[in-house]
């Protein structure tokens, strides 16, 4: 899913984008598991395990609320990098009937997405 998004950029769909892109995924996730038990631990021996429980499920709907906020109301009005199979059988059939014209799926993609937005 991350691959289309850096490919929509400009980024050549290649094995250094995909290990950016997996290097990217993998340290944030192992940031997390490495900072995750220690603010755990830390607020377990402060405040006891019920208080610890009680502040991670407080920053859980926190996190939640903001990417709510962002995805339905900051994030509305700009262009998604994914399309739906709808989109793509459209692409594929533009495509095999556009061929000798030179326009290719991913320019027709462009400007399905920029037509999705207005």
């Amino acid at each position: 899913m991350c691959i289309f998004c850096y490919r929509d950029m400009g980024m050549n769909d290649d094995s250094q984008t995909q290990g950016l892109v997996s290097g990217l995924i993998m340290s944030a996730l192992s940031l997390g598991h490495f900072i995750g038990p220690v603010i755990g631990g830390v607020l377990t021996d402060y405040f006891g395990f019920a208080w610890a429980t009680t502040s991670g499920s407080f920053f859980c709907f926190m996190t939640l609320l903001v990417i709510t906020v962002y995805l339905c109301i900051l994030h509305r009005n700009k262009p998604s990098c994914i399309l739906g199979s709808e989109d793509y059988q459209q692409l594929d059939k533009m495509e095999n009937s556009k061929r000798a014209t030179g326009i290719t799926a991913d320019t027709e993609s462009k400007r399905l997405i920029k037509q999705g937005t207005n």
